[in-house]
């Protein structure tokens, strides 16, 4: 066979349609998209005060999946989590207690283990009448609102299973004039 035949002549070769790129195009973005969002991060809009001074109403925020995968939560990260009350509902809080933590709030004062939490970032004391106190069970956490006196919490409704943990709150994007990293509070005397 002679290696001239071998070789087609660009008229006998077919052309792809542009609407076969397109749909190819858009179907590998919309595989991207669905990874990222379903293992690497997702968009979280905050919805009320509870978690003022921190975040604010209508924060625009991004969460991290992969430290819930792994379970590499600790005390101090903001999470977004779905309410247990009603999972079709998504809540944004500060994990304060772990698995197998103690947990008590007396004269409006966080005690982790019997050691007071320091705690910056509260607007308010964390207010109750009387002596509360929990133990978190295995593969949940207690989770409170940084705006104590204006948070629907654990205190309220109790425990947040890691089951139910979306994702680690990793930054702010908007407004856009406050757009950050998000810092977690770590306890040093813990």
């Amino acid at each position: 066979m002679d290696p001239e035949e071998l070789i087609e002549s660009p008229k006998s070769q077919k052309r792809r349609s542009p609407l076969f790129d397109l749909f190819w195009n858009v179907l590998i973005v919309a595989a991207i998209v669905v990874t990222v969002r379903t293992f690497i991060a997702a968009p979280y809009i905050v919805d009320g005060q509870s978690m003022q001074p921190t975040l604010e109403n209508d924060d625009f925020l991004l969460t991290e999946r992969l430290s819930t995968r792994f379970d590499r939560l600790q005390r101090g990260d903001i999470v977004v989590f779905l309410y247990p009350g009603n999972i079709a509902e998504r809540y944004v809080k500060r994990i304060i207690g772990l698995p197998g933590d103690r947990i008590a709030i007396r004269d409006g004062q966080v005690l982790v283990n019997d050691i007071a939490l320091q705690e910056p970032y509260t607007s308010s004391s964390t207010f109750t009448r009387q002596v509360n106190q929990w133990t978190v069970p295995e593969e949940s956490y207690f989770v409170l609102g940084d705006n104590r006196q204006n948070s629907s919490d654990s205190r309220e409704w109790g425990f947040v299973p890691h089951s139910n943990v979306i994702g680690r709150v990793s930054a702010r994007f908007f407004p856009l004039g406050e757009a950050t990293w998000i810092s977690h509070a770590r306890y040093s005397n813990l």
